[in-house]
């Protein structure tokens, strides 16, 4: 990222960043359901054509992950500015200074529901060849995607 954007720029950017991570995690997500949903009918994943299903989560997690991405590059220098607008006006940069944590928790919110979601799409890809899928593979699916949509349900 350039140094030379100012305060409002690099605030703008990442609100804008902050939007593009939840309009693309809801598809992602949406995606992700429609997947479970469709084990859940009880054919194989191969019968299913899972690996080619996968294809437009994956799509929107390399999406979600590009944003995240550009985001983590805005941070520091949010708070770069922010600190050197304290040094200069310090009544100013209060209301700013106090959002920091939020938007660290926004981010960090979507980097754990990328990872999540990576790690359900990675364990998708290596069952959906299979001619069966035990119990015992659809257990660590079903607690991975648990995961996933008690974080979706919080957001």
């Amino acid at each position: 990222m350039p140094p030379s954007l100012g305060l409002e720029q690099i605030v703008d950017q990442i609100t804008l960043d902050n939007h593009e991570a939840a309009m693309s995690g809801r598809w992602l997500f949406g995606e992700l359901s429609s997947l479970m949903d469709l084990l859940k009918s009880g054919r194989s994943p191969r019968s299913l054509d899972l690996g080619y299903k996968l294809e437009p989560a994956e799509n929107w997690l390399l999406v979600l992950d590009q944003i995240l991405t550009e985001w983590s590059a805005y941070l520091p220098a949010l708070k770069e500015k922010v600190a050197m607008l304290i040094g200069e006006h310090p009544g100013e940069a209060a209301p700013l200074e106090k959002s920091i944590p939020e938007i660290e928790r926004e981010f960090a919110f979507w980097l754990a529901f990328g990872e999540r979601s990576r790690a359900l799409l990675k364990k998708l890809r290596l069952i959906s060849d299979e001619e069966k899928l035990s119990s015992l593979g659809r257990a660590p699916l079903q607690d991975v995607w648990e995961d996933i949509s008690r974080m979706a349900i919080g957001a």
